[in-house]
Order: C-alpha cells, then sequence, then structure tokens
C-alpha cells in the first residue's frame, strides 16, 4: 500500500519566492542566489543508497535502539536491522504485520505504527513476537503519520491530516493506555534531543477566521515539552517550511519544503549552512532524519529513496 499524502489539507499554502531569515526578522528576504552559495560550502557529503543493496522494497522509517539501525519496509511489510556498516543482520517479518510505516524503540521494545492495521504494535525486537497492539488515538482516514516517540512510559505521535480539529501531539500512556492531548492545535513533529528533552516542530501556524481553519506555512517555531505543555524556544526563519528535524550538538538540523534541502541552524533559529539539496522535482513532504553512526540519514518516503549525509 504505497503513501497517499495530505499536506495540510487544502488549507495550506506554500510559497517558494523567498526566505525571510536574519535573527528572526520577516522583513529581510535571502537573495535567489546565496542560498546555493551557502550548499556549496557544505561539509557533508551526500549519497543516495541503495534500497536493494538494504534489502528494501520501499521506505516507511526507522529508528536508532543500541547502536542498530531499524528501517521499515512498508511494501514488503517487514522491518530490517542493520548495523554500523549498513550490514543486514536480522529481519522482523511476521503475517502480523502488514504496513509497517514510522519506528519508535527503546531497550528491549520496538514500536511500529501499522498504516494496515491501522494500530501501533508492540514488538519485542529480540523474539519479534507482538507484544501488544494499540489502537491509534483518533479515528483518522488514510493518515500520513509524522513522528512517533517513545520515552519513559508514553508514546508521542503527530501526524498531517485535513481534519484540522482532530491534529495534535498525542501522548498514551504505555501502562493504562490512556490518551491525551498536549498544547492546543499542532501539525509537526515530535523528537528527543541528545539529552532526552522532548521538542516539537510545528509545520504551520494554525489559524482559524469566517471562512475557514487549518494550518498556514510560513510559521515555523521549536516548542519544548514541558509538563505536557508547548513552551516556545525558538521561532525559524520565514517561510523556511521546516519538517523532520534532529537536534544535535546545540543545532537545530531540518529538512525544509523550501529549496528541497536539509539545513543546520543554531539554537537562536539562524541559519548556519545548507547540508545537502535535492532534485526539486523530488520533494518529500513527509520526510524522516536520522542520526547513526555519524551519518545523518534523510528517509524520503514518498519516492522511496535514502540519502546518507556523511562528513
Amino acid at each position: 500500500m504505497k503513501k497517499k499524502i495530505i499536506y495540510f489539507g487544502a488549507l495550506l499554502t506554500i510559497s517558494l519566492s523567498g526566505c525571510s531569515i536574519i535573527n528572526g526578522s520577516k522583513s529581510e528576504e535571502l537573495e535567489e542566489g546565496s542560498f546555493h552559495e551557502i550548499a556549496e560550502n557544505s561539509t557533508y557529503m551526500s549519497t543516495e543508497m541503495s534500497l536493494q543493496d538494504l534489502s528494501l522494497e520501499s521506505v516507511g522509517g526507522g529508528v536508532v535502539i543500541d547502536n542498530e539501525l531499524y528501517l521499515s519496509d512498508e511494501e514488503a511489510g517487514k522491518i530490517n536491522v542493520y548495523n554500523e556498516f549498513y550490514e543486514l543482520i536480522d529481519e522482523i517479518e511476521q503475517d502480523s504485520i502488514l504496513s509497517p510505516t514510522l519506528l519508535a524503540g527503546e531497550g528491549k521494545s520496538l514500536y511500529i505504527i501499522d498504516i494496515g492495521l491501522k494500530s501501533i504494535l508492540h514488538v519485542d525486537k529480540q523474539t519479534h513476537e507482538i507484544v501488544e497492539t494499540i489502537p491509534f488515538p483518533v479515528e483518522i482516514h488514510e493518515p500520513e503519520f509524522l513522528s512517533l516517540v517513545v520515552k519513559d512510559t508514553a508514546l508521542f505521535l503527530t501526524y498531517d491530516s485535513n481534519q484540522e480539529k482532530t491534529a495534535h501531539i498525542f501522548k498514551i500512556d504505555l501502562e493504562s493506555k490512556q490518551v491525551s492531548e498536549i498544547g492546543e492545535l499542532f501539525s509537526g513533529s515530535i523528537h528527543e534531543d541528545e539529552f532526552g528533552e522532548l521538542y516539537a516542530l510545528e509545520l504551520g501556524e494554525h489559524y482559524k477566521d469566517n471562512d475557514s481553519e487549518g494550518f498556514e506555512s510560513g510559521e515555523n517555531s521549536l516548542y519544548k515539552v514541558i509538563d505536557n505543555k508547548l513552551v516556545e524556544e525558538v521561532e525559524l526563519p520565514y517561510k523556511l517550511t521546516a519538517l523532520d528535524f534532529l537536534l544535535k550538538d546545540n543545532y537545530i538540523i531540518t529538512y525544509t519544503y523550501f529549496r528541497h534541502s536539509v539545513v543546520r541552524l543554531d539554537k537562536q533559529g539562524n541559519l548556519i549552512d545548507s547540508l545537502a539539496t535535492f532534485d526539486p522535482d523530488y520533494v518529500d513532504y513527509s520526510p524522516v532524519l536520522l542520526e547513526y553512526n555519524h551519518d545523518i540519514l534523510v528517509l524520503g518516503r514518498q519516492y522511496d529513496q535514502i540519502f546518507k549525509l556523511s562528513k
């Protein structure tokens, strides 16, 4: 089952004409050529990885657990496990797994968003047995999930939805299975930093007027999750249209729709450089960024591509 991308429904407006980035100011536009000059100064090299070499038919999601890389194959209905040399060392495949996409995990536990089952599977990554099946927190027609995180005794997940009133950060207590919502209406991604703190990056600002309601691109802010509340940390450059992200070495690394690039910003939201740019004909609306073995992996879920950014 191939993915259907619903990017904030019909209400999202995307502008590719310019990008305001000077110290949070929205009044100054980045000139057309300067972004590419920054990209040329990158110390990273981008290489497209072969899905055939990785024994994958498609790209669904990924996670790193105990220095092993887990990649899901939505088409084949399995999860592959790799060592630091990207060699296949294990496969998790069984009839109970239909269409695995995003992954999260810690210790012996692997959590899998299965679009076919409309559930989250809790799998013992050593025995490959399904421990439990957790239903989606809300009933969603063809959802496109953006992020899944397990922290302590809770799962956190976000998704892209054309049903704006259901777009939230959901928290599922793994013991009681109680579902709660964090903050107001939200569409974006949520991840842990290297110190175990939770952060959320909104993909568009929520708006409501007399005629419509939705999320509009152009406003990206990074929030810290504190006591089940969103506390704004920094507003990112205007119209950057940041999608998935990593927090590494006091930098924000994000895949941006604008200029189809992976860029690095400081914690004040100032653009530092571009790590890689991609073919504009293959802009991915729901990428996954991972750090593995000092590489940054860009999982292109829409076009089934994996790029490795290495120094």
